[in-house]
């Protein structure tokens, strides 16, 4: 057709009564569209907290009215193009004309929208079950994607307009684009959810509810791979009680506090929600306050030895990424003496015929200062001197570690990661001399695909073990075991 063909050739009679019932259709689409698109991005919110127990997504206002503004604009168009294929039917032009204005007044606006839909639900429903969260944050670096889609849609129909109606359609149209931009702040700053109310009821299944914590930093990041059989622990600073540290577990029913002689209860309770084939390869996720001192955090670690839930992950850089670690199991001298706990337990090892073995280089942490062998080492000197010495005794021996009350979790964060960059400079060196593969520390700190490359990097591994052994005050007194 030719271009303004409805310039001049035709004068358009729109009755009142259709027009104003036009408006309403395009108001009214406009309103339940936006209701069903908050409403979806709250279900979705709750349920990818719900069904995977991730921690609740929180929305600070300003990213609130940014996608609520996002939602009703998007809205507004589409209302507008509905109210427009309403009017439109009723005018007095051939059909042909009434089909070709409607087709390609709307086209983009309806495409859009029906992908857009799709891909909303995708990615919520792909929420559920994967931690996108913790890759994408549209707000802070898509925003600009979302400004130029609104950019894009609202001057396509302004442009398909003019299109038809040539210059006859500019005032109208910025009347138009002002009354949408204004509806679109209405629908945008209507509190149609309570979204703190909705937030309050949730965050009693948050450990946040409960005490505060703050993640240690760490350069190493080790993801957890079987999230069904790990169980998240948190031991920070009360909210109720000041400077109290305080134990919060996760349950059937969301999480609740716990004191240090119910965690084996809890480890009982957790094992038997899974098959009897993996009860024994639970992993404990821990996330600890920073600030937490050593004398707390040795208390958790003594409870869950004598509940034999040894495997854990420290956490670091977020949930289910951190530092694995495997306690070691129960003192058998410790365990017969031990009348604590009515907890049974397993596997005890004789740390008498462990205590005889001659190659213990020693590492002790004492008001947050790193020692090793009785000397203030910085962790670059530690990472040197323990290489030398993993070199040396190999598999044949261990590492005593010694950890007094007032050093801070912090602390032993950095020691651990120092001892895991120490064995990974083996690993690398003693990779690339076997296999010829060089090697980055992330490959083995990531889950690789490839078989082959796994198989190679546990015979290294198992060449130059983790060893090291973190005494607790019990085995130090009974042992009369002193840092070197």
């Amino acid at each position: 057709m030719q271009k303004g063909f409805l310039s001049k050739k035709l004068t358009l009679n729109i009755p009142k009564k259709i027009f104003l019932l036009g408006a309403l259709i395009g108001l009214s689409y406009s309103t339940l569209f936006y209701f069903f698109l908050v409403c979806f991005r709250e279900l979705f919110r709750v349920l990818a907290f719900m069904m995977d127990m991730e921690r609740l997504m929180i929305l600070s206002s300003k990213e609130i009215l940014f996608y609520n503004f996002f939602f009703a604009f998007i809205s507004t168009l589409t209302g507008f193009a509905v109210g427009s294929d309403f009017v439109i039917r009723f005018l007095k032009i051939p059909g042909y004309m009434k089909y070709s204005i409607s087709v390609d007044h709307n086209g983009l606006q309806w495409n859009f929208n029906y992908w857009f839909v799709k891909f909303a639900v995708l990615f919520g429903l792909l929420s559920i079950s994967l931690p996108l969260f913790d890759y994408i944050h549209f707000y802070a670096e898509f925003y600009w994607i979302i400004i130029l889609l609104m950019v894009v849609l609202f001057f396509n129909q302004w442009a398909k307009a003019r299109l038809f109606f040539k210059s006859r359609v500019t005032k109208p149209m910025a009347v138009v684009g002002i009354s949408q931009i204004g509806f679109s702040l209405l629908l945008a700053s209507t509190p149609i959810i309570d979204y703190n109310a909705l937030n309050a009821s949730l965050s009693k299944r948050t450990p946040e509810y409960y005490c505060d914590y703050n993640f240690p930093a760490s350069n190493l990041a080790y993801r957890l791979q079987r999230r069904s059989l790990a169980f998240e622990l948190y031991l920070g600073f009360s909210k109720h009680a000041r400077n109290s540290a305080v134990i919060v577990a996760d349950g059937r029913d969301g999480f609740r506090t716990i004191v240090f002689e119910q965690v084996s209860h809890w480890i009982l309770e957790n094992r038997s929600r899974l098959e009897e084939i993996e009860q024994s390869n639970i992993n404990i996720e821990l996330s600890i306050d920073k600030h937490m001192p050593m004398r707390e955090v040795k208390k958790l670690f003594k409870a869950l030895r004598q509940a034999d839930a040894r495997q854990l992950l420290l956490s670091t850089q977020g949930w289910h990424v951190g530092l694995p670690w495997v306690l070691m199991p129960v003192c058998e001298e410790i365990s017969q003496i031990d009348t604590t706990s009515n907890f049974p337990k397993s596997a005890p090892v004789s740390c008498t015929e462990l205590l005889k073995k001659k190659n213990r280089p020693s590492i002790a942490l004492q008001r947050d200062l790193i020692l090793y062998n009785d000397s203030v080492k910085t962790n670059s000197e530690i990472i040197s001197a323990l290489v030398l010495d993993i070199e040396r005794i190999r598999d044949q021996s261990f590492f005593d570690v010694f950890v007094d009350d007032e050093s801070t979790y912090e602390t032993f964060i950095q020691l651990q990661e120092a001892i895991r960059k120490a064995y990974i400079q083996i690993w690398q060196k003693e990779v690339k001399e076997q296999f010829g593969l060089t090697l980055s520390p992330q490959d083995f700190t990531s889950f690789n695909f490839d078989p082959e490359l796994n198989r190679k990097i546990r015979i290294v591994r198992s060449k130059y073990p983790l060893n090291f052994l973190v005494w607790s005050d019990e085995e130090v007194k009974y042992f009369n075991l002193q840092p070197k």
